[in-house]
């Protein structure tokens, strides 16, 4: 018998550990099944995160470049030879299932070009997008990584970015504003 300077001890039933240990593995699971549906979507945000980086170590370089031959671009035919790309891997985009040795293109309409001569703002004006054999390649969540001149990369969406803005090597001051869709009133 206890005594009073003993606690009493209390007995746990077998089911309230079974129905603990059964409550621990429905929460590893829900857990699991969590990370495991967003580690597709995490692993997409770094190949885009890391596109981007590539195009801002090759805008970089090209800036570079421009610097030592007369505020002049590099030609548009040549440009991923230049010296100024000292490692190669930034030239493909993660996302470059087709095997190319380069996933970037320059707008022709910029080949040996002078930055100060051109009637293009530097922020507006493309020096870098993601290519394919045809045009831009929306290979990032029905969007393109875009660098411009005055050093600023960006993802654009595909409904943003056109293949006549690519050709013609700018963005329109206002794309950033202008054809937003409205948010519809609500309605009580």
């Amino acid at each position: 018998m206890p005594t009073d300077s003993q606690p009493t001890r209390r007995r746990t039933a077998p089911g309230v550990v079974v129905v603990l240990l059964a409550l621990t593995a429905l929460a590893s699971y829900v857990v699991f099944v969590f990370v495991a549906s967003s580690s597709g979507h995490s692993r997409e945000s770094r190949r885009r995160a890391s596109c981007l980086g590539n195009m801002k170590c090759l805008s970089l370089a090209m800036l570079n470049y421009t610097r030592d031959y007369d505020d002049r671009l590099p030609p548009s035919t040549s440009w991923a030879s230049t010296p100024y790309i000292a490692n190669r891997q930034v030239l493909r985009c993660p996302e470059d299932g087709q095997h190319d040795l380069v996933s970037y293109a320059m707008p022709a309409r910029w080949s040996n070009a002078s930055v100060a001569d051109t009637p293009v703002a530097p922020e507006l004006m493309l020096l870098l997008y993601e290519s394919d054999a045809i045009g831009p390649a929306y290979r990032h969540n029905d969007g393109c990584n875009v660098a411009f001149v005055d050093g600023h990369v960006r993802w654009i969406s595909q409904d943003l970015l056109t293949p006549k803005m690519v050709v013609s090597g700018s963005i329109p001051g206002d794309l950033w504003t202008a054809k937003r869709k409205p948010k519809s009133p609500r309605r009580p």
